[in-house]
């Protein structure tokens, strides 16, 4: 009886196991093919008499009401913040599907402002809007501008945290770093290392923003991918627009001053 015992109680287990990853697995699925993971547009100041609509995307495990604080006073016009969808998880792809069809029905000229990964938005931006402006801050709209051990690192990484959320399911789900699931982080990681599709146009990018201490990127490859386009230095960390936040808005200031 004993025995039998400990074997109901391992089925019941395995089956438990089962209904937490398949259920899991088929809830990514659906949030996937709705756009669950894309993110949500929060219309925070409207456009008024500037003309323009500024949309902000924030980079890697950080939200835009937060990464764009030192920037909201020193701009004119409409905000917009991209909102990521914490826990369900990150697909740059939708969200760059998802800003482009609500810029295309602004009546305005419209401005994008991306933080490393979120520069990706901006170059689709530039290839399919008509009137555009981009402001790249420590970008990263491809996995080429990540330093080598970076790079290799994710490349190696993504995968293996992409397969865990199978067996982990639903725990995959649960805030664990600064409000953003492991399913977020794995979703967001990959497409920092396996995206290669953006387009390559920075004719509208009105100037970008790097970091001298830069721990991820290469500021010479930056330099490279956007030729000919005024880069303002900041001393300091990556994209730490927080901690930083008055060398990022001095910085504002100097672009603004060099563009006239």
């Amino acid at each position: 009886m004993r025995k039998n015992g400990k074997n109901v109680g391992k089925k019941l287990v395995i089956a438990l196991l089962l209904v937490n990853s398949l259920s899991y697995v088929g809830a990514r699925a659906y949030w996937y093919a709705t756009g669950a993971v894309a993110a949500e547009l929060q219309r925070v100041r409207e456009v008024g008499s500037s003309g323009v609509m500024n949309y902000f995307v924030a980079g890697n495990i950080n939200q835009p009401e937060r990464a764009f604080k030192f920037l909201e006073e020193k701009i004119d016009g409409g905000i917009t913040y991209v909102t990521y969808a914490e826990t369900r998880g990150c697909s740059m792809k939708q969200i760059v599907n998802q800003v482009l069809a609500d810029a295309q029905q602004q009546n305005c000229k419209v401005r994008i402002f991306g933080i490393s990964i979120g520069d990706y938005v901006s170059r689709f931006a530039e290839s399919e809007l008509d009137d555009v402006e981009t402001i790249a801050i420590n970008p990263e709209p491809h996995s080429k501008i990540l330093k080598p051990y970076a790079g290799v690192g994710l490349k190696i990484l993504t995968p293996l945290m992409e397969g865990a959320t199978v067996p982990f399911g639903w725990l995959s789900h649960i805030p664990c770093i600064r409000g953003f699931s492991f399913a977020f982080l794995a979703d967001q990681w990959r497409d920092l290392s396996y995206c290669f599709d953006a387009p390559h146009i920075t004719t509208n990018t009105l100037g970008v923003i790097c970091s001298s201490d830069d721990e991820f990127l290469q500021n010479d490859v930056i330099a490279d991918y956007f030729k000919g386009v005024p880069i303002v230095m900041v001393e300091g960390k990556h994209a730490d627009t927080q901690g930083n936040a008055d060398a990022y808005a001095a910085a504002w200031d100097e672009l603004m001053s060099q563009l006239g």
